[in-house]
């Protein structure tokens, strides 16, 4: 067995030297100085005794439960018909097969493409945006779209990195106003032929007639709503429109705290929120703290609140580690703690110090600016958003067969 030799972070202890390999996310940990060297059967106990053992969950702060107005709602009797009849279509099951429906409005969530049969449209189209609409336009029936729809929704992005596939993004606007959230895929192979497509667009048909998208409430009225729901009753405080910002937001400033909290300047832009049958107009708020953050969308029909959706998300595990249990939480150079390091003789005398307890260590994350959790809420292993933590037992480099992850041992 090789002995790797270097520094690394694990989840809940600081630095620690070994061969457990941390592949950090997004945050780098500053470059540490070499250790000293560890022979390989006590660096082999370190790190399968001593690993990275979440033991548990630390409770968790309460946060204001998500909120989704058109969760557990179905379409319109016609809607269903009207799908109903597409799904039965012989020529749109020869283009392509359904693999999953939204029940919410009745459509397709994701599609594969019959590519034995093949779809006519790269042959003769060199341009992947207009491909990919061609495509979408012969499946429009399955979305309840018409050709105009497809020709209207806006190029959201294009996704080619010069090999393998390229992906289309499409959303919808009406009369100017985004459709919150819904977004319709397509991906086509080199040849702009039809792979597969993810997501749903609506039409101008589940748009209604425009009094239906009437904005009877400002954006101040929405954040207000927003904010109250923020400060869970607190005091509201007073808003200062500043200007307009890219992506059709509305900025305002805020005077005095919502609740507890000092919040940021607010922005707030006009959206459709899809329900099963209708689009709603509606306001999404953004409100942000220096401890907490939530997005909002607000009917602007009645200031209903028709979603929420926290945007901070963070998880406290209980580690059981061989390190200090306060302060930076440095980890001991082995199982057997602190007390024989350095070598009492500093000759091999065959010394065989006892092991000491391993201590539970609380943690979310180690000392990074942004306070990003190292595991996400509900993880079972040591891998998640800033950290892949794991005993590198056998060859090769890197996480394989063999090798360890720690895994949770309790709720």
């Amino acid at each position: 067995m090789s002995v790797r030799r270097g520094s690394r972070r694990r989840g809940g202890a600081g630095r620690r030297r070994g061969r457990s390999v941390r592949r950090p996310r997004g945050h780098r940990p500053a470059a540490a100085p070499p250790p000293a060297y560890r022979h390989p059967l006590v660096s082999a106990m370190c790190e399968l005794l001593g690993g990275v053992l979440p033991a548990g969950l630390a409770p968790a702060s309460a946060q204001r439960p998500p909120l989704d107005s058109s969760a557990g709602r179905r379409p319109a009797a016609a809607v269903l018909e009207q799908l109903s009849r597409a799904r039965s279509d012989p020529a749109l099951s020869r283009l392509a097969r359904p693999a999953h429906f939204d029940e919410r409005y009745g459509v397709p969530s994701f599609v594969w493409a019959n590519r034995a049969l093949g779809t006519t449209a790269g042959a003769a189209v060199r341009n992947a945006e207009q491909a990919a609409r061609d495509h979408l336009t012969r499946l429009a029936p399955w979305y309840g779209l018409d050709a105009e729809d497809v020709r209207g929704a806006r190029l959201r992005d294009i996704h080619d990195t010069g090999q393998g596939g390229i992906i289309v993004s499409l959303k919808q606007d009406i009369d100017g106003v985004e459709v919150f959230r819904d977004e319709v895929k397509i991906l086509m192979d080199r040849g702009l032929e039809l792979l597969a497509v993810s997501g749903y667009v609506p039409g101008r048909a589940a748009a209604g007639p425009p009094v239906r998208r009437r904005f009877r409430l400002a954006a101040p009225e929405a954040i207000a709503r927003a904010l109250a729901d923020f400060s869970q009753g607190g005091t509201s405080p007073g808003l200062r429109p500043t200007g307009r910002t890219d992506g059709g937001y509305e900025v305002f400033a805020v005077d005095g705290k919502a609740g507890r909290h000092d919040v940021q300047p607010i922005r707030a832009k006009r959206v459709l929120f899809h329900l099963s049958d209708e689009l709603v107009p509606a306001w999404y708020v953004e409100v942000i703290a220096a401890d907490d953050a939530a997005a909002y969308v607000v009917s602007a029909r009645d200031g209903g609140l028709l979603f929420r959706h926290g945007l901070i998300a963070s998880e406290s595990y209980s580690y059981r580690v061989w390190a200090d249990a306060t302060g930076l939480r440095a980890p001991f150079d082995g199982p057997q703690g602190t007390a024989v390091s350095p070598h009492p003789a500093g000759l091999p005398n065959f010394l065989a110090p006892s092991f000491v307890p391993p201590v539970l260590v609380p943690l979310q994350n180690g000392p990074i600016s942004t306070n990003d959790a190292w595991l996400p809420p509900g993880a079972t292993q040591t891998s998640g958003n800033n950290v892949d933590a794991y005993a590198d037992i056998v060859a090769p480099d890197g996480f394989s067969a063999g090798d360890l992850r720690a895994t949770t041992t309790g709720p």
